[in-house]
Parts: structure tokens; C-alpha cells; sequence
């Protein structure tokens, strides 16, 4: 089976990567010479793809795996393999439909663990917070001795 181009369709917004992509569909009188081979070609496009989006395969969150009924069971152990991540939600779907494989998936981008203090609004809520965590003890001592002593 030649290396077919697989071309998947990606979608960044709010730091999430939305990713859709079917393999390309058998031609009249083409036999599926190997679809355990064109799943994993299928997979490795995938992986391929979400690293040229800038993320890891470490932060795919969500997988859903559509795919002729008729390979069930070699599907599922070669999916399984390339995704053993507990982060991944895998949802693998035997169907009549064609193309052999449809995927689509969910991912969040990779961010630096440290980027968040680089950001202004991060600064401007520490400063906040920071500012009504002190005024309040003084505002409830400085109650407390009006109180008192205009009670006394």
C-alpha cells in the first residue's frame, strides 16, 4: 500500500485545537490491501498534525475514532498503543460508513508552565486580592475599637 496524503483539518481557539480529518477515500475496485497499515499511517499523520498545531500528544484530551466494523479488534489494540495516556478520552466507533477511518479530537495547546506571570491580568488580580485580603482585617479591628469605645 503506497503512503497516501492524509490531510486533517485544525482549528485553534482560546488555547484549545479542534482536529478533523478522514483518510482519503478507497478509489472504485481498490481492495484494502493493509488497513492495520493505514490505521497506523492514519495515527502517525494525526500525531504529525497536532505537533505542526504546536501540541503534544500528551495533550490530547479527547479522541473519537470512527472505523469499519470489520477490523474491531485490530483497531482497538493499535489505538490503545498509540494513545495509553490517561489523559486521552478515546471513543472508537465501528460503522459502515466510508472513508475506513474518520477521527476528529480535541487537544489543549501547550503553554509554558510560567507563562501566566508574564500576563498583565495576572498582576492586575494578585494586586486586587492582595489589597482586600489586608484591608479587610484592619477594617474589622478598626470597627472593633469604634465600637468599643463608644460603648464603653
Amino acid at each position: 500500500m503506497e503512503n497516501k496524503q492524509i490531510h486533517f483539518q485544525i482549528t485553534k481557539i482560546n488555547g484549545m485545537v479542534f482536529i478533523l480529518g478522514p483518510t482519503p477515500p478507497m478509489e472504485k475496485g481498490e481492495e484494502e490491501e493493509d488497513p492495520e497499515l493505514q490505521l497506523n499511517q492514519t495515527l502517525d499523520h494525526l500525531i504529525h498534525a497536532f505537533k505542526e498545531a504546536g501540541v503534544e500528544a500528551r495533550n490530547i484530551r479527547n479522541l473519537n475514532i470512527f472505523h469499519k466494523s470489520e477490523h474491531c479488534e485490530a483497531y482497538k489494540e493499535i489505538i490503545e498503543n498509540y494513545f495509553n495516556s490517561r489523559n486521552t478520552t478515546l471513543h472508537i466507533v465501528a460503522t459502515t460508513m466510508e472513508p475506513l477511518i474518520q477521527i476528529d479530537g480535541v487537544a489543549l495547546a501547550n503553554k509554558k508552565e510560567w507563562q501566566f506571570i508574564k500576563e498583565h491580568k495576572f498582576w492586575l488580580k494578585t494586586a486586587i486580592f492582595s489589597l482586600i485580603g489586608i484591608s479587610i482585617p484592619i477594617l474589622i479591628g478598626f470597627l472593633f475599637l469604634y465600637f468599643s469605645l463608644k460603648y464603653e
